[in-house]
This record gives structure tokens, sequence and C-alpha cells, in this order.
């Protein structure tokens, strides 16, 4: 994929030499023609800049391709209450194929910042949820594993997928001390798992 990326860059960059100095006229009559429709996710900050440029030199040029447009800013994740993150990870299961541009998981300061209802999770993660997949974290090589295969002399690598815990998780801000629990069912048999707060901010774990 990166070659094909350079490729295209570096007929773009002909091309605009080619046409310095004179009106750029743009041929579509050989593009590529997409069957089927692609979901665009634009970003923050920069991205969306750079995912624009991307679009008019590397893309248009040479493909004609549908896009759903989606803004997962995170302003309008703000004005929609992530309802627009929801509706394009949907779009994305119907019709199979998405670009997401990188995007902002607000924390405190991002709250403040850009004065935001809430603190409104990982759109990669509601995406990821929805659509019940999963995503690599960094590789574990394993150089010091026998090899049984004569010759293999690359080593094992496993693949850690990002799946519950963190991931899933929902961050709270205790305020005040005090005391909450929550209980779980399996079917007949019942878990009851107390969170005992004793001081602000802090949790602590008792089943």
């Amino acid at each position: 994929m990166a070659g094909v990326f350079t490729k295209l860059l570096r007929n773009s960059q002909l091309q605009n030499k080619l046409t310095c100095g004179s009106t750029q006229s743009r041929k579509y009559a050989s593009r590529v023609v997409a069957k089927n429709p692609v979901v665009e996710m634009d970003g923050d900050e920069m991205t969306r800049i750079i995912w624009e440029k991307i679009k008019e030199r590397l893309i248009f040029p040479y493909v004609k391709v549908e896009c759903l447009y989606y803004d997962l800013g995170l302003p309008h994740r703000d004005q929609t209450n992530d309802q627009v993150t929801i509706d394009a990870a949907h779009a994305i299961k119907e019709h199979n194929v998405g670009i997401k541009c990188a995007t902002i998981t607000p924390d405190e300061q991002r709250v403040e910042e850009f004065n935001l209802k809430k603190m409104w999770p990982s759109p990669n993660g509601t995406i990821r949820n929805i659509l019940g997949g999963t995503v690599f974290r960094e590789p574990i090589l394993c150089k010091n594993i026998p090899k049984l295969v004569p010759g293999w002399t690359y080593p094992i690598i496993i693949g850690r997928h990002a799946h519950g815990d963190q991931y899933k998780a929902t961050d709270i801000i205790v305020d005040k001390p005090g005391k909450t629990s929550r209980q779980r069912h399996n079917g007949l048999i019942g878990l009851r798992t107390d969170y005992g707060c004793n001081r602000l901010g802090r949790i602590s774990l008792h089943i």
C-alpha cells in the first residue's frame, strides 16, 4: 500500500510540474470507478487538512468513488452527543469499508478547552465495539522460543489484541467520600462487588 501511494504521489508531483504556470485542469476520464461507496470519517486538527490534501492529490484524480461523509471532529461529536460516531460505525457495517482520520479522545483539559458537555469516549473504541472488531497493540517478539521447523530463523510473533478491560472501561471521578455497590448475576449465582470510596478521587475494591 505504501508503494502504491508513493507512486501516486510521484505521478501527482510530475503532473504539477507539467501544469506549472497555467491553469491546472484535471482529467478524470481515465479514473478507476469504485463500485461501492466508502465511509469517510473526518478527524481533528491537522488530520483534517492532511486528509483533504490526500483526497485532492492521491485519490480523486485516479479513483471515482462515492464518499459518505461523517465529521468526527470533537466539536461536532459534542454537538451531536457522539451520535455521529455511532452513525458512522453502523454505516461501516452496511458498506464494509471505512476510512477514519485521527481524532481527539478528550481528557479533563480538553473538556475545558472545547467547553464540552462531557468527557466523550474514544471514537476508535466506540466504532470497534459496534463492529465487533479488535486492534493490534505492540506485538511481542519471542526470539528465544525453539523453532521446530528446520530453517525457520525468524522470531515467533504474538499479536496482542486490545479487548475488554481498560479498552471498554468507563472512568469516573469521585468528588466526595461514600460507598457504592454493584451486583452481578450469572444464572442462579449472584456475585456481589462492593466499591468502598475511602477518600476523594480514589476507589478501593472489595469482593
